[in-house]
């Protein structure tokens, strides 16, 4: 994955440029495609069968010739799997995003998606990827020596993180008031350095006002997310 350190626009259209299999095979070198599969049924080898005329990624086959399940979809279990759209387009349409780069209708023109709500939805799907991984590898913020607790990190003196809150709220369709469920988030980032965050949903509005207070050196503020 190191390839894509510092990806900038000139790689990808470099990339992009390669011929269709040039380019996946580019995806398994960067551990984004499967190189190899263990079949889901009977837990044996798969091999790669070549796409058909009317097919663009082929699919994997089950080498035992007694297997109830002998294949499944190239892209099966992948990030790039489930959809009808290119390993291509998605890579184009994933690198605009991370860098905030394009509206709606320059999305759909470069990277030839159709319309709207797929650009939404993909957005969406990103978001959701990223939200994810954060969960799954939660880190303190504050500095070495920080110490968690059910809600925010403990600071340590002399990081300043900045701490604020937002209220989550959907209306009713065709109706103007709100809905009672509402969720107050919680976040925070580390000043100077913004990869260091958190953001947290809350059950009650009182815990946002209290965690900051409690938990050592902050500073208080609007700023985007």
């Amino acid at each position: 994955m190191n390839q894509i350190n510092n990806f900038t626009a000139s790689k990808l259209y470099e990339k992009l440029a390669l011929a269709d299999d040039e380019f996946d095979a580019w995806l398994t070198e960067l551990g984004l495609l499967h190189a190899r599969r263990t079949c889901p049924q009977c837990h044996g080898g798969m091999g790669r069968c070549e796409p058909n005329r009317n097919e663009r990624y082929g699919v994997w086959r089950c080498k035992n010739a007694q297997c109830r399940r002998p294949k499944m979809g190239f892209l099966v279990g992948t990030f790039f799997g489930g959809s009808h759209l290119t390993t291509k387009q998605i890579f184009a349409f994933t690198y605009y995003w991370a860098q905030e780069m394009g509206t709606q209708n320059q999305l759909m023109r470069e990277v030839g998606i159709g319309t709207e709500q797929s650009i939404v939805d993909w957005r969406n799907f990103c978001r959701d990827v990223c939200a994810e991984h954060f969960i799954l590898h939660g880190a303190r913020i504050g500095g070495q020596g920080a110490c968690s607790y059910d809600v925010v990190a403990q600071f340590i003196v002399g990081i300043v993180v900045e701490v604020d809150e937002t209220l989550a709220v959907r209306r009713k369709y065709e109706r103007g008031r709100l809905v009672v469920n509402d969720v107050w988030i919680f976040g925070g980032v580390e000043r100077g350095n913004p990869q260091q965050c958190f953001m947290v949903p809350v059950e009650r509005r009182k815990r946002c006002h209290a965690a900051p207070t409690n938990y050592g050196t902050h500073s208080t503020g609007q700023y985007n997310t």
